[in-house]
């Protein structure tokens, strides 16, 4: 389509579309119909005189690009669990910025989100990923040429859901927590496995030793599911032998036997945390550490404590026992310089 000869007119073209702009310095960044359309002109002289035009009251609003990322395949495809953890970032993102056009979403912007909550990186991230995964959507419905915040670098996880628990905070909770929440409790510290994993582990998987696993990759990383052996702690050993077998899976409902949900297990160790009076961030991820310190702490090598706790990198296994590992590297070299 030939380009009308107006100022401050930009076209852009994505996916074989074309789309009509008003852009000028100072001003709101519109986008206006094409210009066959009837209504082309007048809309963009109200863009020119510094009133912008909506094609309809929200109907471009960030909430509005929301509702339809959830009601779209792209959401279908997202696992259960994934869909909750979006689902309470989106929240988020709606009630602060929901009203607001899609146009407004710019990497200026969204590094400021991100900036503004760098004292929980996690969720500093998930607001990034979120931005950038509605402006594919925006892309996809005509929303929006491309995406502006793609590739906006992630903050550092280096937050306290990765710290081992003190061991001042592992017997309170042990003296304290009692049924479904002391057995994922255990079983998340005598495998050094995440919840979720944890939750699949069935009794005929159990050997004298440990237990037959199969550890979630998880979709949103394309990767497959892995099946592995992991030895148990011997504390996790005596524990299971006073666990009474509910059903196929080790976590289990009481009544009906059936396996637990992740939102289920997750609540139940969150109420048993704050019984035991321990501070909010005492995770059960953090268990994970503790395991690979406990194995570092007994010499193991980097290979070793990544085939049982299932890290894809030492530079994971590493961050998981740091402390440990720095520990047992001094120890080494203090030896070495007598």
């Amino acid at each position: 389509m030939k380009r009308p000869g107006l100022p401050h007119l930009s076209r852009t073209t994505s996916r074989g579309r074309e789309y009509w702009y008003f852009r000028r310095r100072g001003y709101p960044l519109v986008r206006l119909p094409e210009p066959t359309d009837p209504g082309f002109l007048a809309a963009y002289a109200e863009a020119r005189d510094g009133k912008p035009q909506r094609a309809a009251p929200g109907r471009t609003s960030i909430a509005a690009l929301i509702d339809s990322y959830q009601s779209s395949p792209r959401w279908d495809r997202l696992a259960p669990r994934t869909r909750r953890d979006y689902d309470k970032v989106l929240g988020r993102i709606r009630q602060k910025a929901g009203r607001h056009d899609v146009s407004v979403i710019t990497r200026p912007a969204v590094i400021a989100a991100r900036d503004a909550n760098r004292e929980t990186p996690r969720l500093a991230n998930y607001i990034c990923s979120l931005y950038s995964i509605l402006c594919e959507h925006a892309i996809d419905i005509g929303w929006m040429p491309r995406n502006p915040v793609k590739g906006i670098e992630h903050l550092p996880l280096t937050g306290p859901g990765y710290a081992p628990w003190p061991e001042a905070d592992i017997a309170r909770f042990r003296e304290s927590a009692t049924g479904r929440a002391r057995l994922i409790f255990e079983l998340c510290l005598g495998t050094g496995q995440r919840i979720g994993d944890v939750l699949r582990f069935r009794w005929a998987d159990l050997d004298a030793d440990g237990i037959t696993l199969v550890q979630s990759k998880g979709r949103r990383a394309g990767k497959a599911d892995e099946t592995m052996w992991v030895p148990f702690a011997p504390a996790l050993e005596t524990y299971l032998a006073t666990v009474r077998r509910d059903g196929l899976t080790i976590v289990a409902e009481a009544k009906h036997g059936r396996p637990v949900s992740y939102r289920a297990a997750n609540q139940s160790f969150s109420d048993a945390r704050i019984a035991a009076g321990l501070s909010e961030d005492r995770f059960a991820h953090g268990l994970r550490a503790n395991r690979a310190s406990e194995l570092y702490e007994m010499g193991l090598t980097d290979a070793q404590v990544q085939a049982i706790t299932g890290h894809k990198s030492a530079v994971m296994a590493r961050k998981y026992g740091r402390g440990a590992r720095q520990r047992k590297l001094a120890e080494a070299a203090r030896g070495k310089g007598k």
